[in-house]
């Protein structure tokens, strides 16, 4: 089932781009791992434990970099968004809002998750790739007028 965003004359681009990248992280982060024989759902409170044992026992190197990567790049476009949409949002807030979704995550996979890992290492990257994607939003964002988001200034 498709969810089906309703955008009326109020909803800017910033509070589409915004709900739409948020929708795209909860698919990406809730939706049951991967099938394998014995996996089930774990808590990892170790940073980057995971990460080690993929590049010196499992999969390889290039697994683990690529798991960093991509937890830091999929909270990219919420934080530039976030930047875009609360123009006035200090940074410090920011941070306690991306640590608070990101936790609400982690809990989330932990308490319903099939075959995920709640892991702290997935809160540090997550925050981080929110933080850069809100400081690329401030940097863009001033460079925009009030007449071309259609806020006043």
């Amino acid at each position: 089932d498709l969810a089906v965003i309703k955008i009326d004359s109020k909803t800017t681009l910033p509070d589409a781009v915004l709900g739409l990248t948020i929708a795209v992280v909860l698919v990406l982060t809730l939706r049951p791992g991967p099938d394998f024989e014995g996996e089930r759902t774990t808590l990892n409170l170790v940073p980057f434990r995971e990460q080690v044992l993929d590049w010196t026992r499992r999969a390889g190197p290039a697994a683990a970099v690529a798991e960093v990567i991509g937890n830091v790049t999929v909270f990219v476009p919420p934080g530039a968004a976030a930047a875009w949409r609360f123009g006035r949002l200090r940074g410090r807030h920011a941070v306690i809002g991306f640590v608070a979704f990101s936790l609400a995550i982690e809990v989330t996979q932990l308490l319903f998750g099939q075959r995920r890992t709640a892991d702290v290492t997935d809160l540090l990257l997550n925050t981080t790739g929110a933080m850069l994607g809100f400081a690329f939003g401030r940097a863009t964002v001033k460079r925009v007028s009030p007449r071309q988001t259609g806020r006043s200034p």
